[in-house]
């Protein structure tokens, strides 16, 4: 049975996907969130898409518009 997350990180070979996965780690860890969405954009179609939909719009709009309670994900952070 194949790892379903390996199957979300890419099509590539299970190493691909785990240096990946390695990648986004150490860009969390160094806490840089411009160079974290900067390589998500790169990498993933649909998230570039979505940050160029909602470019110019505040977090507040952004929720509202996709149906989150912004304030329900800054309690859990």
């Amino acid at each position: 049975m194949s790892n379903p997350l390996m199957g979300v990180m890419g099509r590539g070979p299970t190493n691909n996907g785990i240096a990946r996965l390695m990648n986004i780690a150490r860009m969390v860890k160094n806490g840089n969130p411009e160079q974290i969405a900067q390589n998500l954009m790169q990498q993933n179609p649909q998230f570039r898409q979505f940050v160029e939909a909602n470019r110019g719009k505040s977090p507040e709009q952004v929720a509202q518009e996709h149906g989150f309670d912004l304030s329900a994900i800054m309690k859990q952070i």
